[in-house]
Protein backbone atom coordinates (compact mmCIF):
# COMPACT_ATOMS: atom_id res chain seq x y z
CA UNK A 1 0.00 0.00 0.00
CA UNK A 2 1.03 3.46 -0.91
CA UNK A 3 2.28 5.55 1.98
CA UNK A 4 -0.36 8.71 2.73
CA UNK A 5 1.48 11.76 2.52
CA UNK A 6 -0.10 14.22 4.63
CA UNK A 7 -0.83 18.27 3.98
CA UNK A 8 2.10 19.98 6.14
CA UNK A 9 3.38 23.83 6.35
CA UNK A 10 6.62 22.45 5.44
CA UNK A 11 5.31 20.42 2.16
CA UNK A 12 3.18 23.54 1.02
CA UNK A 13 6.23 25.98 1.01
CA UNK A 14 8.17 23.89 -0.56
CA UNK A 15 5.43 23.84 -3.67
CA UNK A 16 5.73 27.31 -3.64
CA UNK A 17 9.37 27.35 -3.94
CA UNK A 18 9.30 25.10 -6.59
CA UNK A 19 6.62 26.91 -8.70
CA UNK A 20 8.28 30.55 -8.01
CA UNK A 21 11.94 28.78 -9.68
CA UNK A 22 9.93 26.79 -12.30
CA UNK A 23 9.88 30.04 -14.57
CA UNK A 24 13.42 30.77 -16.25
CA UNK A 25 12.19 34.27 -16.18
CA UNK A 26 12.50 34.67 -12.69
CA UNK A 27 16.62 33.35 -12.90
CA UNK A 28 16.74 36.56 -15.54
CA UNK A 29 14.81 38.79 -14.11
CA UNK A 30 16.46 38.62 -10.61
CA UNK A 31 20.34 38.06 -11.94
CA UNK A 32 19.87 40.88 -14.31
CA UNK A 33 18.36 43.46 -12.11
CA UNK A 34 20.93 42.14 -9.24
CA UNK A 35 24.27 42.52 -11.55
CA UNK A 36 22.63 46.02 -13.22
CA UNK A 37 22.74 46.88 -9.43
CA UNK A 38 26.22 45.90 -7.95
CA UNK A 39 27.66 47.55 -11.68
CA UNK A 40 25.67 51.09 -10.96
CA UNK A 41 27.13 50.55 -7.17
CA UNK A 42 30.73 50.25 -8.82
CA UNK A 43 30.55 53.04 -10.76
CA UNK A 44 28.98 55.38 -8.13
CA UNK A 45 31.90 54.42 -5.95
CA UNK A 46 34.34 55.17 -9.03
CA UNK A 47 33.36 58.07 -9.27
CA UNK A 48 32.52 59.57 -5.58
CA UNK A 49 34.51 61.62 -3.71
CA UNK A 50 33.96 60.40 -0.10
CA UNK A 51 36.23 63.72 1.71
CA UNK A 52 33.10 65.91 0.16
CA UNK A 53 30.30 64.35 1.33
CA UNK A 54 30.45 65.33 4.75
CA UNK A 55 31.36 62.20 6.20
CA UNK A 56 29.32 59.37 4.37
CA UNK A 57 31.60 56.78 3.56
CA UNK A 58 32.29 56.23 -0.27
CA UNK A 59 30.92 52.18 0.38
CA UNK A 60 27.23 53.93 0.96
CA UNK A 61 27.80 55.08 -2.44
CA UNK A 62 28.19 51.62 -4.04
CA UNK A 63 25.11 50.44 -2.12
CA UNK A 64 22.95 53.47 -2.74
CA UNK A 65 21.89 51.79 -5.88
CA UNK A 66 19.73 49.48 -3.76
CA UNK A 67 16.78 50.74 -4.21
CA UNK A 68 15.80 49.67 -7.71
CA UNK A 69 15.30 45.82 -6.37
CA UNK A 70 12.51 45.95 -4.29
CA UNK A 71 10.81 47.62 -7.56
CA UNK A 72 12.06 44.38 -9.19
CA UNK A 73 10.78 41.99 -6.81
CA UNK A 74 7.31 43.82 -5.99
CA UNK A 75 6.44 42.29 -9.54
CA UNK A 76 7.42 39.15 -9.26
CA UNK A 77 5.47 39.30 -6.09
CA UNK A 78 2.59 40.13 -8.15
CA UNK A 79 3.55 37.50 -11.23
CA UNK A 80 3.69 35.42 -8.05
CA UNK A 81 0.19 35.60 -7.61
CA UNK A 82 -1.30 36.32 -11.08
CA UNK A 83 0.75 33.56 -13.06
CA UNK A 84 -1.07 31.02 -11.29
CA UNK A 85 -4.67 33.08 -12.06
CA UNK A 86 -3.85 33.39 -15.57
CA UNK A 87 -2.75 30.29 -16.20
CA UNK A 88 -5.15 28.28 -14.30
CA UNK A 89 -2.85 26.56 -11.76
CA UNK A 90 -4.34 28.05 -8.76
CA UNK A 91 -7.19 25.99 -9.17
CA UNK A 92 -5.17 23.31 -8.91
CA UNK A 93 -3.38 24.68 -6.20
CA UNK A 94 -6.67 25.37 -3.85
CA UNK A 95 -7.92 22.14 -4.43
CA UNK A 96 -4.46 20.86 -2.95
CA UNK A 97 -5.02 23.20 0.50
CA UNK A 98 -8.38 23.71 0.31
CA UNK A 99 -8.21 25.59 3.44
CA UNK A 100 -6.08 28.50 0.98
CA UNK A 101 -4.30 30.63 4.03
CA UNK A 102 -1.30 28.23 3.80
CA UNK A 103 -0.82 28.60 0.32
CA UNK A 104 -0.53 32.56 0.80
CA UNK A 105 1.31 32.14 3.70
CA UNK A 106 4.01 30.07 2.00
CA UNK A 107 4.23 32.43 -0.93
CA UNK A 108 4.97 35.30 1.35
CA UNK A 109 7.36 33.15 3.07
CA UNK A 110 9.21 32.62 -0.55
CA UNK A 111 9.32 35.78 -1.28
CA UNK A 112 10.67 37.17 1.85
CA UNK A 113 13.64 35.06 1.49
CA UNK A 114 14.12 35.60 -2.33
CA UNK A 115 14.05 39.53 -1.20
CA UNK A 116 16.42 39.64 1.56
CA UNK A 117 18.81 36.88 -0.01
CA UNK A 118 19.04 39.36 -3.20
CA UNK A 119 19.09 42.40 -1.47
CA UNK A 120 21.88 40.95 0.71
CA UNK A 121 24.20 39.28 -2.08
CA UNK A 122 23.65 42.51 -4.62
CA UNK A 123 25.12 44.77 -1.90
CA UNK A 124 27.73 42.42 -0.95
CA UNK A 125 28.84 42.46 -4.81
CA UNK A 126 28.28 46.13 -4.94
CA UNK A 127 30.38 46.57 -2.01
CA UNK A 128 33.34 44.58 -3.64
CA UNK A 129 32.88 46.07 -6.76
CA UNK A 130 32.90 49.28 -5.49
CA UNK A 131 36.68 48.80 -2.91
CA UNK A 132 37.95 47.81 -6.21
CA UNK A 133 36.82 50.97 -8.36
CA UNK A 134 37.03 53.42 -5.58
CA UNK A 135 39.91 56.15 -5.41
CA UNK A 136 39.05 58.79 -3.50
CA UNK A 137 40.96 60.75 -1.00
CA UNK A 138 39.08 59.43 2.19
CA UNK A 139 39.13 55.78 3.42
CA UNK A 140 36.64 53.12 1.67
CA UNK A 141 33.80 52.55 4.66
CA UNK A 142 33.74 49.23 6.46
CA UNK A 143 30.81 46.76 5.50
CA UNK A 144 30.06 47.35 9.51
CA UNK A 145 29.86 50.73 9.19
CA UNK A 146 26.49 52.18 10.33
CA UNK A 147 25.27 54.02 7.98
CA UNK A 148 26.12 51.24 5.38
CA UNK A 149 24.37 48.70 7.37
CA UNK A 150 21.40 51.02 8.23
CA UNK A 151 20.53 51.50 4.15
CA UNK A 152 21.61 47.83 3.21
CA UNK A 153 18.90 46.74 5.98
CA UNK A 154 16.35 49.50 5.26
CA UNK A 155 16.96 47.91 1.56
CA UNK A 156 15.99 44.85 2.62
CA UNK A 157 13.09 45.80 4.84
CA UNK A 158 11.77 47.72 1.53
CA UNK A 159 12.56 45.07 -0.60
CA UNK A 160 10.48 42.34 1.57
CA UNK A 161 7.83 44.88 2.09
CA UNK A 162 7.03 45.36 -1.82
CA UNK A 163 7.58 42.18 -2.57
CA UNK A 164 4.41 41.45 0.17
CA UNK A 165 2.38 44.44 -1.14
CA UNK A 166 2.93 42.85 -4.44
CA UNK A 167 1.49 39.46 -3.38
CA UNK A 168 -1.19 41.44 -1.90
CA UNK A 169 -2.46 43.32 -4.89
CA UNK A 170 -2.00 40.18 -7.49
CA UNK A 171 -4.48 38.14 -4.99
CA UNK A 172 -6.75 41.26 -4.67
CA UNK A 173 -6.51 42.34 -8.25
CA UNK A 174 -6.03 38.35 -10.61
CA UNK A 175 -5.02 40.50 -13.85
CA UNK A 176 -1.28 41.29 -13.39
CA UNK A 177 -1.14 44.32 -15.65
CA UNK A 178 -3.67 46.13 -13.42
CA UNK A 179 -2.13 44.67 -10.36
CA UNK A 180 1.46 46.07 -11.52
CA UNK A 181 0.03 49.71 -12.11
CA UNK A 182 -1.70 50.04 -8.86
CA UNK A 183 1.65 48.73 -7.31
CA UNK A 184 3.82 51.47 -9.30
CA UNK A 185 1.13 54.03 -8.58
CA UNK A 186 1.43 53.55 -4.79
CA UNK A 187 5.20 53.82 -4.63
CA UNK A 188 6.00 55.95 -7.80
CA UNK A 189 3.16 58.14 -8.74
CA UNK A 190 1.34 59.04 -5.41
CA UNK A 191 4.68 60.60 -3.69
CA UNK A 192 4.83 63.08 -6.58
CA UNK A 193 1.50 64.07 -6.73
CA UNK A 194 1.55 64.14 -3.04
CA UNK A 195 4.87 66.53 -3.05
CA UNK A 196 2.94 68.75 -5.58
CA UNK A 197 0.23 69.77 -3.36
CA UNK A 198 1.93 72.03 -0.24
CA UNK A 199 -0.94 70.53 2.09
CA UNK A 200 -0.92 66.74 1.44
CA UNK A 201 3.14 66.66 1.33
CA UNK A 202 2.14 68.25 4.97
CA UNK A 203 -0.01 66.35 6.37
CA UNK A 204 0.10 63.09 4.03
CA UNK A 205 3.43 62.74 2.54
CA UNK A 206 5.20 61.41 5.59
CA UNK A 207 2.78 58.34 5.52
CA UNK A 208 3.76 57.03 2.52
CA UNK A 209 5.28 54.03 2.32
CA UNK A 210 8.21 55.19 0.48
CA UNK A 211 8.40 58.34 3.09
CA UNK A 212 8.37 55.63 6.04
CA UNK A 213 11.06 53.61 4.14
CA UNK A 214 13.25 56.88 3.54
CA UNK A 215 12.88 57.61 7.45
CA UNK A 216 14.19 53.96 8.60
CA UNK A 217 17.03 54.40 5.93
CA UNK A 218 17.80 57.85 7.02
CA UNK A 219 17.87 58.92 3.99
CA UNK A 220 14.90 61.68 3.87
CA UNK A 221 14.25 65.02 5.57
CA UNK A 222 13.48 66.03 9.05
CA UNK A 223 10.01 66.12 8.44
CA UNK A 224 9.59 62.28 8.27
CA UNK A 225 8.08 60.16 11.12
CA UNK A 226 10.71 58.61 13.65
CA UNK A 227 11.82 55.09 13.10
CA UNK A 228 9.73 53.58 15.48
CA UNK A 229 6.48 55.13 14.21
CA UNK A 230 7.82 54.86 10.29
CA UNK A 231 8.16 50.99 10.46
CA UNK A 232 4.85 50.72 11.94
CA UNK A 233 3.20 52.57 8.65
CA UNK A 234 5.62 50.30 6.42
CA UNK A 235 3.73 47.16 8.39
CA UNK A 236 0.91 48.69 7.71
CA UNK A 237 0.98 49.75 4.11
CA UNK A 238 1.72 45.84 3.06
CA UNK A 239 -0.11 43.98 6.31
CA UNK A 240 -3.44 45.66 5.08
CA UNK A 241 -3.92 44.67 1.14
CA UNK A 242 -2.17 41.09 2.37
CA UNK A 243 -4.78 40.34 5.00
CA UNK A 244 -7.59 41.66 2.71
CA UNK A 245 -6.45 39.20 0.32
CA UNK A 246 -6.42 36.49 2.44
CA UNK A 247 -9.93 37.55 3.25
CA UNK A 248 -11.25 37.46 -0.12
CA UNK A 249 -9.52 34.72 -1.25
CA UNK A 250 -10.87 32.85 1.27
CA UNK A 251 -14.58 33.78 0.39
CA UNK A 252 -14.53 33.81 -3.56
CA UNK A 253 -14.19 31.12 -6.26
CA UNK A 254 -10.68 30.66 -7.67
Amino acid sequence: MARSLGLTEARVVRSEWLKFWSLRSRFVTLGISAIGVAAIGAIAAGVVDASALDGDPAARAAVASLGVLPIVLGVLGVLSATNEYAGGLIRATFAAVPSRTPVIRAKALVLAAIATATVAATALAAYGLGALTYDGGAAYGSPFDGDVIRFVGAAALEAVGYALLGLGLGLLLRNGAGAISTLMGLVMVVPIVVSLIPWMSDTVGPYLISSAQMAVAGSGTDDLLPVPAALAVFAAWVAVPLVVAVVVTRRRDA
